[in-house]
């Protein structure tokens, strides 16, 4: 990712499977998911967000389109990207920026489709506004109750965000 001045890889690691996502800001405000499993593009990172895994051939993102408007669901942005070693007709990724969330039936008509891996949808609160979660740096997250959850900067804790809760908090 040294495309970017500045970007932030994290990688989470389970007893049988391992995540890496990437990210950088643009300007201020304007966060972007910039890598996902080695994959590369770049979406918006709020709002209502459909990410799915992919055969890099042609008819892919029509397919999508068609699939989503025949449940009256708008695609606000679209970001496909796929590894550097990856070539076509290999993986690939695509992340929709949705206007509303696909119930769980567009999902499975989704992944029910000849080149369609996998979809996983993604809530995030919309631009401009903060997670609820989002503690300026500085503010500790921990308690003496609750010993899992530890101030980011603190080194050899390990960290974890608190659900997210479905209220707006404004920006300052």
């Amino acid at each position: 990712m040294s495309a970017f001045r500045s970007s932030i890889t994290a990688t989470i690691e389970t007893d049988t499977s391992k995540f890496t996502a990437g990210g950088t800001v643009f300007g201020n405000h304007m966060p972007r998911l910039i890598q996902i499993d080695g994959m590369r593009l770049e979406c918006y990172l709020d709002g209502n967000m459909l990410v799915f895994i992919h055969d890099d051939i042609p008819g892919i993102i029509g397919l999508m389109g068609s699939s989503l408007g025949k449940h009256q669901i708008n695609i606000a942005q679209m970001s496909v990207g796929r590894a550097i070693t990856e070539q076509p007709g290999g993986k690939a990724i695509g992340v929709l920026n949705l206007d509303s969330l696909p119930a769980v039936e567009v999902t499975r008509d989704l992944e029910a489709q000849p080149g369609i891996q996998s979809s996983k949808v993604i809530e995030l609160p919309p631009a401009g506004v903060k997670p609820p979660w989002f503690k300026p740096l500085g503010t500790c997250l921990c308690s003496s109750s609750s010993p899992s959850i530890a101030h980011p900067l603190q080194s050899n804790n390990r960290t974890s965000a608190p659900p997210l809760v479905r209220e707006q908090i404004p920006v300052d």
